[in-house]
């Protein structure tokens, strides 16, 4: 209609597992390890637009990608404390590119790889109080082929 293309249907060719295991070792301590795939699908805007500014792409395709985690728990009377490390990769991301005519277009350019740990320390100082200290760090970096070969070549000396 209005000659832009219709929407391509996604039908169930994605599919979430995840796995884990928590080996508690004593009582209040424990390790835990997670894996697995996820996906996301694109929004209703970024695949319709906002007639106004952003034009739409029906063709987007799904991002997915693959995570895990590892992690560890102590906990006391009144305190506990939770260390976790995470890692992620993700294909296919959708994101917000301007073309040629200066037009905002969704689209999926790159992959990407993220990894943090996460900290989180938690005390009930009485009876009706708890506080909590959480302090996370992360770091995302684009691990597409084209951008990872983007340096120049060395020059060729002429002989």
């Amino acid at each position: 209609y209005g000659g832009r293309l219709v929407p391509n249907q996604e039908r169930g060719r994605n599919a979430g597992l995840r796995l884990g295991y928590q080996w508690r070792f004593a009582e209040g301590y424990w390790l835990s390890a997670q894996g697995g795939n996820a996906w996301r699908q694109p929004t209703f805007q970024e695949k319709f637009g906002d007639r106004g500014f952003i034009i739409a792409n029906p063709v987007l395709r799904n991002e997915t990608g693959i995570n895990g985690s590892l992690g560890a728990h102590a906990e006391g009377r009144g305190w506990s404390a939770d260390l976790q490390g995470f890692a992620s990769e993700t294909e296919d991301l959708i994101t917000l590119t301007q073309n040629s005519q200066f037009v905002l277009v969704y689209r999926n350019t790159d992959r990407a790889q993220v990894i943090g740990a996460e900290a989180r320390l938690a005390a009930m100082t009485r009876v009706w109080t708890r506080s909590e200290l959480d302090f996370t760090a992360q770091r995302a970096v684009n691990a597409s082929p084209a951008s990872a070969g983007a340096r120049s070549p060395p020059a060729k000396s002429g002989r």
